[in-house]
């Protein structure tokens, strides 16, 4: 495989949204279900460069990094590289500040980090200036009803009780 993931990985960092955007597609092609990709993904930084982009303002580059974190997470390496980097903390935190219908997403990234990794665990429910849990309960009151958010209210009270409650 040639090695075109550290020029994307740097058009990711550093060029504008509109490319940042097919960047990001092209990256998932290159990587998802693809161990050999994947590996390239642990060298450098280029996981540093993905959780950096999580901050970006353009809600379809958080959404697109979403998708590619659950779908990478499947690789225990991947998964264990992210959690070292506390990206369980960034997610969160873009979880409690994002008033979008991203939410969805962040909580599909978030259950993803979470499943069968007890430092993440740890690292949601021992966060220092967010309290997880009140934030998952007011964002169910806040989505009560709507049908619109039904997978994100199913998934959210699935983690809150999973989190919290057993």
């Amino acid at each position: 495989m040639p090695n075109f993931l550290p020029i994307l990985f740097y058009k990711l960092d550093k060029d504008c949204d509109t490319v940042k955007v097919k960047t990001l597609f092209a990256i998932s092609c290159l990587i998802r279900d693809y161990e050999p990709g994947q590996q390239k993904l642990l060298e450098g930084n280029s996981l540093d460069i993905l959780v950096k982009s999580l901050s970006c303002p353009l809600e379809k580059i958080k959404i697109k990094c979403c998708f590619l974190i659950s779908s990478i997470c499947s690789n225990t390496a991947i998964k264990s590289a992210l959690t070292k980097r506390k990206l369980i903390c960034s997610l969160i935190d873009i979880y409690q500040k994002e008033n979008h219908d991203i939410h969805e997403h962040i909580l599909s990234a978030i259950n993803v980090l979470i499943d069968d990794n007890p430092e993440a665990i740890s690292q949601a429910k021992e966060l220092e200036n967010i309290n997880f849990k009140q934030l998952l309960t007011d964002r169910l009151q806040n989505i009560a009803g709507d049908s619109r958010h039904d997978e994100e209210r199913d998934m959210a009270s699935r983690m809150k009780q999973s989190l919290f409650e057993n």
